[in-house]
């Protein structure tokens, strides 16, 4: 029941700011990994590529997060979000066997943190 409540409410957050072209740091992640696969510096000339921030990734990071970045800005973007909630719920439920009453806690400890990578699209 909460992963269920948890997953309708990043589909919603995501869906919401993405529609809205608020999901900077996912752009941000997308294009230094889209200069890394194309073999590009992104400290020389970002500034005739790009009109956001630029940052130099590892590789390690841009090889993962490849797919998300080879898919439609907006579709990327929803399925970044969904994924970084699924990993913290299944990292709560299953490292700490936590069920019910502890579970809730645990969630409600940890909302405001979700809710801030949520909605900047960013992890944590």
């Amino acid at each position: 029941m909460l992963d269920t409540l948890g997953r309708v409410l990043t589909l919603a957050i995501s869906i919401l700011e993405a529609s809205r072209g608020r999901a900077l740091n996912f752009y941000i992640y997308s294009e230094a990994t889209l200069d890394f696969l194309g073999g590009l510096n992104p400290f020389v000339g970002w500034s005739e590529r790009h009109t956001l921030d630029v940052f130099l990734y590892l590789p390690p990071f841009n090889t993962l997060f490849t797919p998300f970045a080879l898919l439609p800005q907006w579709l990327g973007a929803i399925v970044w979000n969904l994924l970084n909630f699924n990993l913290l719920f299944l990292a709560i439920s299953a490292v700490c066997r936590l069920r019910g009453k502890t579970m809730r806690f645990m969630m409600r400890y940890v909302i405001l943190v979700m809710a801030q990578a949520l909605f900047s699209f960013q992890y944590n």
